[in-house]
């Protein structure tokens, strides 16, 4: 009896893990195109096919997000080192616009901000982001297709290794 128990509750666990995998996964329902917007801090409206052409990394932050803020100064840095290659970060702050303008006049960054706070995170939704995870980021490769996307802190030698992989893709 006890054996029948404990095998009872290993699938049950099983299925739970299986279960709960599934539904926090990041995989994308169905991919979405680049023809989505959002204001700049000034109000200008950017589609983000704006930058298809390039290796796109959009990531979606913002300001009260620890983990957010650490992975910044090094996008900055990969920003300046690939974006003369075909790197472009932009990225969507899920705050309002007053808060992310106090934040950038303190630590600026070289990359387009867009504000994310009406449907940033309804698009994040859709790229697989189910959970609205803060940080999430999407690679998208020069052709626009979602290549890659990453929920939580996007360390630098894994954000290498996906953007050298498309840079080294043959082109479609």
């Amino acid at each position: 009896m006890r054996k029948l128990l404990f095998i009872l509750a290993a699938l049950a666990a099983l299925g739970l893990g299986m279960l709960a995998r599934s539904w926090l996964s990041v995989a994308p329902a169905a991919v979405p195109d680049l023809a989505v917007e959002f204001p700049d801090l000034e109000g200008k409206r950017h589609r983000l096919e704006e930058w298809k052409g390039k290796i796109l990394v959009v990531n979606f932050w913002a300001t009260w997000c620890p983990p957010c803020l650490e992975e910044m100064p090094e996008f900055v840095k990969l920003q300046d080192e690939l974006g003369p290659r075909g790197l472009q970060f932009v990225g969507i702050a899920i705050d309002d616009a007053k808060s992310v303008a106090n934040f950038l006049a303190s630590k600026p960054v070289n990359y387009p901000i867009l504000i994310g706070e009406d449907g940033g995170e309804a698009w994040a939704a859709k790229l697989g982001n189910r959970m609205s995870v803060l940080p999430f980021s999407a690679v998208f490769d020069f052709s626009g297709k979602l290549a890659h996307v990453q929920a939580g802190l996007f360390r630098r030698d894994d954000l290498l290794q996906v953007v050298d992989s498309l840079q080294k893709a043959p082109a479609r």
